[in-house]
């Protein structure tokens, strides 16, 4: 069930200038990548949500997200229901204080026909740079430009079979999911980071 009383949560890294942002939106939390630059903060990213009537949504549906602190950090952690599946989400930042990584599941039965699994997100202030194979042979990285802060980028890494592409809609870019392996009964995972840049 959602939260009753859901409130904002909030990670940023030790340099206190990339954060993320968990706001309540309908009946689950959105959440968005945020720079600060010129005193201001300024929006990369931010994910599309579904609502109640959407079995497999735009991106993970979480209802409730709770603060943990894990081996001396902060984290998130977050659990939901849409459909027939149960989502979580594991949110941490990176160790050397980049960025984030998501860790993303659901448990379903999946039919393989009509399932989406994605985190869909909406960025009218980047662009596309570049993508390039990680030296791991199951990550790739995309790298975006962010326009209301120029000289910043913003990489993305997706590992273990998820991908990372522009959406058939303008400024929307989706982490993909990989596909489920089989029909039936199982838990899908898809993980990916994201780390902050400046070219000096």
């Amino acid at each position: 069930m959602p939260d009753t009383n859901p409130i904002e949560h909030v990670l940023a890294t030790a340099a206190g200038n990339f954060r993320i942002r968990c706001c309540w939106s309908g009946d689950r939390f959105a959440h968005q990548f945020e720079l600060s630059h010129l005193g201001e903060w300024v929006e990369l990213l931010k994910s599309v949500e579904g609502d109640g009537e959407t079995p497999w949504p735009p991106s993970a549906p979480i209802q409730e997200l709770h603060r943990q602190d894990w081996q001396q950090n902060d984290c998130l952690l977050g659990v939901g229901k849409a459909g027939h599946g149960h989502w979580s989400l594991s949110l941490e930042p990176l160790a050397d204080q980049s960025g984030f990584r998501f860790d993303f599941a659901c448990r379903a039965s999946f039919s393989g026909t009509s399932e989406f699994l994605a985190n869909t997100y909406k960025g009218e202030e980047l662009v596309g740079s570049k993508s390039m194979p990680n030296r791991e042979s199951s990550a790739s990285v995309m790298t975006l430009a962010s326009t209301g802060a120029p000289g910043y980028y913003l990489d993305i890494k997706v590992i273990s079979g998820a991908s990372f592409e522009p959406s058939k809609t303008s400024s929307e870019w989706v982490v993909k999911a990989p596909t489920p392996t089989e029909e039936g009964a199982q838990t899908v995972r898809w993980i990916y980071e994201c780390r902050l840049h400046q070219e000096l």
